[in-house]
């Protein structure tokens, strides 16, 4: 169960990480909320409920990703707080600028590429999404951010602007890498 926040936090990084973690929790159980009404609501096409369902299920991935790093953020706060951890006076704040080279196959040709440079830059949190190359169907990007961005909401977000599986092949090192599944029209 997610920790309550403390009203007297410090404005840190792990503070503003809480909040945008939780504000996209927030839109994902809504959007959640409101594909499960859809579904309820439409007799459309096997596909198109295919679709539909695939999404809900994302979503849902999405969901408990962003749920499990907001329990482990709060808990984090919590023990910095307790500890009395606080910049000293005349020092810096810690720098909330965090920087991830992302590497995306499947990239659908130029427009594929833009529409997935405008889905990462639109993030919340994201200051930069600059391509860094683009070749084939492999991009490159620099994501400049004010909160740690997290693989698989990275995926989450371009499965919603791709409307197809995206995966997270690989996030155990630098690039992160991630994969646009092909649809049959590409194959």
């Amino acid at each position: 169960m997610m920790q309550p926040f403390p009203r007297s936090a410090p404005h840190d990084a792990f503070a503003e990480a809480l909040r945008v973690l939780r504000d996209a929790l927030a839109r994902v159980e809504a959007l959640l909320a409101e594909a499960d009404a859809i579904a309820t609501r439409q007799h459309g096409s096997p596909t198109e409920l295919s679709r539909l369902e695939e999404r809900i299920d994302t979503l849902a991935a999405a969901q408990e990703a962003l749920a499990l790093r907001l329990d482990e953020l709060a808990d984090r706060l919590t023990a910095i707080e307790g500890r009395g951890e606080r910049p000293s006076e005349g020092q810096p704040a810690p720098s909330t600028s965090h920087t991830l080279e992302v590497v995306v196959t499947g990239v659908p040709g130029f427009q594929g590429l833009m529409d997935l440079q405008r889905a990462l830059a639109n993030l919340e949190g994201v200051r930069a999404a600059p391509v860094r190359g683009f070749q084939g169907d492999e991009a490159t990007l620099d994501l400049t951010a004010d909160v740690p961005l997290i693989p698989d909401a990275l995926a989450a977000v371009l499965r919603a602007a791709f409307g197809r599986p995206v995966e997270v092949v690989d996030a155990s090192t630098m690039p992160i890498r991630l994969r646009i599944a092909p649809v049959e029209a590409d194959l």
